[in-house]
């Protein structure tokens, strides 16, 4: 006598599976575009949470590890942190690409400004030249422009 125990078979009455609509804490998870909106601007008013910040600053220092064992902690559960985290730090990776950007155009700004100003300072010595005589191509050396100034003193003063 042999018992097939955990046999399945064709035991009991026989019916087709239905199709069940999906439960409300799957469909609960989906972000549809309103919610996503709603959500940043939320998120924008009211600013981060104490616990949040603390995880970008951990993300900002490389401690991946320890952001997801803060997470976790908070959140209840492992999926939940780990969802969390990588939220973080797609904030703290738009800050810091703002943050570049912003630097970027200031030392363009920057170099912008120098370079006007080196304009403007080049064109002021040229407009204060433009009134003198130019310099005789003679008197080159300090020793020869030295001798000639006493003997034009020297003929002023006969």
């Amino acid at each position: 006598m042999v018992l097939a125990i955990g046999f399945r078979g064709t035991r009991g009455h026989q019916v087709t599976k239905r199709a069940r609509k999906a439960r409300f804490c799957v469909q609960k998870a989906h972000a549809g575009p309103q919610r996503v909106l709603v959500k940043d601007v939320i998120a924008e008013v009211s600013g981060s949470a104490p616990y949040e910040k603390r995880i970008m600053e951990l993300l900002r220092n490389g401690l991946d590890k320890r952001a997801l064992k803060l997470a976790k902690r908070r959140m209840g559960t492992h999926l939940r942190g780990k969802r969390k985290r990588e939220e973080l730090s797609t904030v703290v990776m738009k800050v810091r690409l703002e943050r570049d950007a912003k630097r970027a155009e200031h030392e363009e700004a920057m170099k912008k400004a120098r370079k006007e100003k080196k304009e403007r300072l080049r064109q002021a010595k040229m407009n204060k030249n433009k009134g003198k005589k130019p310099v005789k191509a003679e008197a080159t050396k300090p020793a020869e422009a030295a001798e000639a100034k006493p003997v034009e003193k020297a003929d002023a003063k006969q």
